[in-house]
């Protein structure tokens, strides 16, 4: 069975964990779902690093190395520079007569209309029986979560940096704009907690996710600043979020996924 899609508008295209046993009438309502108006926040697709970004004609290289669909710099930290290593692309994207069927029909239709699906969802399709559960999850801890997108964005972005992933954080500078994060805020980011002008608040969200990514705990110190702003479901949520960017980060790294934010 494949996720219904809906076209929400604040963040757009977007599947859901409901099924239907009809999988040709899923598949053609996902084709004629609209994308996004301008400005609206990014579809799940998209948000968890699995909704394509390719360049346009007049996209230009940003100083940083990074690049958007609008031709608008992405800042890619200098951390950056030990993602992947130098090892070529492990798994390679599959073509369509390598596909299910069912997962060659719907891996398209997890892209926005003229564009290719992300390469991570594409690897993700050689395990036909994990893409339709794994679009299920990601669109519930996003259409779900309690989270600003803000706060949501941030981990993100933090979680990208500490893995090196490069793959994820040219997904993720770009949302986080579409949260409000000015590019400064965005470079900062990758820096010292200490060197942004976060509230007490971001702070601890960044503190949070370096403590899980070096000791996989939070220290009592930073949980009882989180605890103070927020409540059970949005400490839970602060958890999963991390533990999902980490993971796509893992498999964008050890795959050999190249960021797929700059020319083919």
């Amino acid at each position: 069975m494949t996720p219904l899609v809906t076209d929400d508008p604040a963040r757009g295209i977007v599947p859901t964990a409901n099924h239907r046993t009809e999988g040709e009438r899923d598949i053609e309502r996902l084709g004629r779902a609209q994308p996004p108006a301008r400005g609206a926040h990014p579809a799940i697709i998209r948000r968890s690093a699995y909704g394509a970004r390719h360049t346009e004609a007049g996209a230009r290289r940003s100083a940083y190395g990074g690049w958007t669909k609008s031709g608008r710099a992405v800042v890619v930290p200098d951390v950056m520079s030990h993602a992947m290593g130098d090892h070529a692309e492990r798994i390679a994207v599959p073509r369509a007569d390598e596909l299910r069927t069912d997962v060659a029909e719907l891996l398209p239709l997890t892209a926005q209309p003229g564009r290719e699906p992300a390469r991570t969802m594409a690897v993700l399709a050689r395990q036909a029986d994990l893409l339709g559960p794994f679009l299920g999850w990601a669109a519930a801890l996003a259409l779900n979560g309690v989270l600003s997108h803000r706060d949501h964005e941030l981990l993100a972005l933090r979680v990208a940096s500490n893995c090196g992933s490069e793959f994820e954080w040219d997904e993720h500078a770009e949302y986080a704009r579409g949260a409000g994060l000015t590019d400064a805020e965005i470079a900062t980011v990758a820096g010292p907690v200490a060197g942004g002008s976060w509230s007490e608040a971001e702070r601890a969200l960044l503190r949070a996710a370096d403590e899980l990514h070096s000791s996989t705990d939070v220290t009592e110190a930073t949980w009882s600043v989180l605890s103070a702003h927020y409540d059970a479901p949005a400490l839970v949520e602060i958890l999963f979020v991390v533990g999902q960017y980490t993971m796509l980060s893992m498999v964008a790294n050890a795959a050999g996924i190249p960021s797929d934010t700059g020319p083919a």
